[in-house]
């Protein structure tokens, strides 16, 4: 309970003894009667958001695109007493000492590429084992003061970025640290930090977000191997056949009698099928459009959504000749992206103005029809503007839809989404044409 409630007072001065006393007493009188009832509310609160942030994390996995790091350290910064943060990822490739640093102070994160970061030996960033963790530490110490002198000095990084990172080094007065290692990779780590001093009882991790740390590890991880097992299949894909082809041309051609000894001729052919079957594997992880019939796929989504919202009405209204067997080419994971990201935004547009007027009920509206050989979506909500937690929502959806030979639109008064997706033979000739 202490660790989601002291986040409303994070920038305040700390209780006194008149303030106590009122806790005490409110306590005493009604706490036995509504702390279970918190209880709950916190526990449904922090795993919708663990399900949320891992969601969209693995959508990013599945669909090829680099994880938002920024996205990823959300549920760390709304789900712990942590008014000061950063979590540290190390990039894909094994041989590189690559480092992403995403920082946050309060309601702001940045994101900071260092292409060259080597960690020191007793880093956090190693997997090393005489390293406990989680690790605690405070202000001054000798990590932070060694970590704020290597950002003072280290090139190429952008003023405003330097500036922000070493106002959150020198406001951290305690902190703990929790490693993203696994299976002896080094993954990264995160900080969750306080301008309050000897505060680490309250930064040490619930279970909530401990199975988001446990979990964003392996999303990590297989982050990674996706990047080097379709490293390793390019380059066994031309290279490596143009040269296992070239040996065997120079040897028909200078030994033509060469394939006729099984001793050279079967070690040549076991070369080839092992890359042929690395090259197969390495495929595997590629990410495939098939064809997916859109109505009954949005009329799926639109149930499932009213079921998880039963306060909120969600109309589908299907207009002209939208038959079932209308298609686009396009992945699960793409559809799911973009409309998971409409129903987020509505649903919060739809709150804000419920805490204006909470006698309006949330309505949700999805216009369906195809025109000219093309799928057009209108989807509309009768909430109001609120303040954006990122603002990265619109942008990612326009690159998905662009990936998609599609496009998008914003309206407003009334505010309402528009896009239109490629149909059937027409998707299928730009995918073609573009391989």
């Amino acid at each position: 309970f202490c660790t989601v409630e002291l986040s409303r007072y994070r920038h305040r001065k700390a209780f006194g003894e008149k303030e106590r006393e009122q806790v005490d007493d409110f306590a005493s009188r009604y706490g036995s009667l509504i702390m279970d009832y918190i209880i709950d509310i916190r526990d449904r609160l922090a795993m919708h958001e663990a399900h949320q942030k891992l969601l969209a994390i693995a959508r990013l996995i599945a669909s090829n695109r680099k994880v938002d790091y920024r996205t990823s350290v959300e549920a760390y910064r709304e789900l712990s007493a942590a008014d000061i943060g950063m979590a540290f990822f190390k990039i894909s490739s094994l041989n590189s000492s690559g480092l992403r640093l995403t920082p946050w102070y309060g309601e702001e994160t940045r994101e900071l590429f260092f292409p060259e970061f080597i960690p020191s030996p007793d880093s956090i960033l190693r997997d090393d084992i005489g390293l406990a963790f989680p690790l605690e530490g405070k202000e001054r110490d000798m990590r932070i003061r060694r970590f704020h002198k290597r950002i003072e000095e280290f090139p190429g990084l952008r003023e405003e970025d330097r500036a922000f990172t070493l106002r959150c080094l020198e406001n951290i007065k305690s902190y703990v640290i929790y490693p993203l290692h696994l299976l002896s990779q080094d993954l990264g780590a995160v900080l969750l930090g306080s301008h309050r001093p000897k505060f680490w009882d309250f930064l040490h991790m619930n279970p909530f977000l401990s199975l988001y740390n446990s979990l964003l590890k392996s999303f990590l991880l297989n982050e990674r191997l996706a990047h080097l097992v379709s490293d390793i299949s390019l380059k066994i894909h031309n290279p490596g056949f143009y040269c296992l082809a070239g040996l065997k041309g120079n040897l028909v051609q200078k030994y033509p009698m060469a394939f006729a000894d099984p001793e050279i001729s079967r070690p040549m052919e076991t070369l080839e099928n092992l890359m042929n079957e690395l090259h197969e594997k390495g495929k595997m992880i590629k990410c495939r459009k098939k064809d997916i019939q859109f109505l009954p796929w949005i009329r799926a989504l639109a149930r499932q959504k009213k079921s998880l919202h039963p306060a909120i009405e969600i109309d589908l209204d299907v207009q002209g000749k939208l038959s079932p067997d209308c298609i686009i080419n396009a992945t699960e994971d793409n559809l799911e992206a973009i409309f998971e990201n409409l129903f987020v935004n509505s649903i919060r547009a739809i709150n804000a103005r419920r805490q204006k007027d909470p006698s309006v009920v949330g309505h949700i509206s999805i216009t369906a029809q195809i025109k000219k050989n093309k799928i057009h979506v209108v989807f509309q909500d009768n909430g109001t503007s609120y303040e954006t937690v990122s603002g990265r929502g619109m942008p990612r959806l326009r690159s998905i839809m662009k990936d998609l030979g599609g496009s998008m639109r914003k309206f407003h008064e009334p505010f309402r989404i528009y896009l239109t997706f490629p149909h059937g033979e027409g998707a299928k000739r730009r995918d073609c044409n573009e391989s």
